[in-house]
């Protein structure tokens, strides 16, 4: 694959400089991407200019996913993987150790102590500090960070001074993190910006409730490429044809004005709190597997973006391919506890059921 050209930034105080666009890693562990695709999808990117990797143990087989595709090219990446902050001293340390030995290497260039959310992982923050500590100087990790869907305990963790990363999601739909890349900027602190894409998502561009187009990909990358602590994104993707659409808009983001941003803030100011960011994690450890980072944001467009019947019909027909999965929901939970915002998964799919079964009306006879 040729070479993308891309902007590169500089990442807070680790000094590095990459280019803008990254990779994340939770969309090559699904189980329908396939061990060969994933890896294949990872070898492209890193080939046409992509250095920076993100992912995780939970996510599937990405981690080793990764590390297949990287025999041969590991030192061309900036490799990121994250242990929970939840997690005792002993079994932190045995997460690490699995990734390492996951991804076939010997260094990890930044470990994040995942799920900065609450008061006691937040608690847990300065012991995990200095366990990584301890692995700087044994050469396991070079730089320390955090990943958190809670602003406020992000910017606590990061006044602490101990964090070089912090990955929090900032897209034109989720604007309550902006403090966080304030404060980032202002401690020198680099930002992975994940989910740069979930207002792209929301917002199908031309095509009446099809997918998002390149052009609103360019839109919400380019958004989240403007905040002044130059953020690195690293937008999930899960397919060859995905990639080839996020390689088709890099060449074409750019700075947005003031005036821009406000204007796609404003308008993703109706969608509220409670739409599906199709981050995935709820998928990673639902027992059927049920698609509902694809279900859940169809209904999103229906609910929000296009309800007139036409639009309703073909967004009626991307659900139909998918919701024979959605009956397998046995509403067992496990999707509410994993998702960061705690959105009500099993009641979102019923809605979504629901929404998609009503018949559109009859279109007016022709006189």
């Amino acid at each position: 694959m040729n070479a993308v050209e891309m902007n590169r930034i500089r990442l807070g105080r680790t000094n590095l400089r990459l280019p803008v666009c990254g990779l994340g890693g939770i969309a090559l562990g699904r189980p329908d991407v396939g061990d060969m695709e994933g890896a294949e999808i990872v070898r492209r990117a890193v080939d046409a200019g992509i250095e920076l990797l993100d992912t995780f143990s939970a996510y599937g087989r990405s981690e080793w996913r990764i590390g297949e595709a990287l025999k041969g090219r590991r030192d061309r990446v900036t490799l990121v993987t994250k242990a929970r902050a939840s997690f005792t001293a002993d079994q932190f340390v045995g997460q690490i150790e699995g990734s390492l030995k996951a991804l076939g290497v010997e260094t990890l260039d930044a470990l994040l102590i995942k799920n900065v959310d609450d008061d006691a992982r937040l608690e847990n923050v300065a012991g995990h500090v200095a366990t990584l500590r301890r692995l700087q100087a044994q050469g396991k990790v070079r730089f320390i960070g955090l990943s958190s869907h809670s602003p406020h305990h992000a910017m606590a963790a990061i006044r602490t001074g101990a964090i070089d990363l912090a990955e929090v999601p900032y897209n034109y739909a989720n604007l309550h993190f902006e403090p966080v890349l304030d404060l980032a900027a202002e401690m020198d602190v680099g930002i992975l910006a994940m989910k740069p894409l979930g207002g792209g998502r929301l917002f199908p561009g031309t095509e009446k409730g099809a997918p998002e187009t390149v052009e609103t990909l360019v839109t919400a990358l380019s958004f989240a490429m403007s905040h002044p602590s130059n953020p690195a994104l690293i937008p999930g993707i899960g397919s060859l044809r995905e990639l080839d659409r996020y390689f088709e808009a890099i060449p074409r983001l750019r700075r947005l004005s003031p005036e821009e941003k406000k204007t796609l803030s404003d308008a993703a100011t109706a969608f509220g709190a409670d739409y599906c960011r199709a981050c995935g994690y709820c998928r990673t450890v639902c027992p059927g597997d049920i698609p509902v980072d694809e279900l859940l944001p169809l209904h999103d467009r229906g609910r929000y973006v296009r309800t007139d019947d036409t639009n309703r019909q073909v967004l009626r027909g991307h659900y139909q391919k998918l919701a024979s999965g959605a009956k397998a929901c046995i509403e067992c939970g496990r999707c509410i506890e994993e998702c960061p915002f705690k959105l009500p998964v099993p009641q979102r799919l019923k809605e979504a059921a629901a929404f998609f079964a009503e018949r559109p009306s009859a279109p007016p006879r022709a006189k």
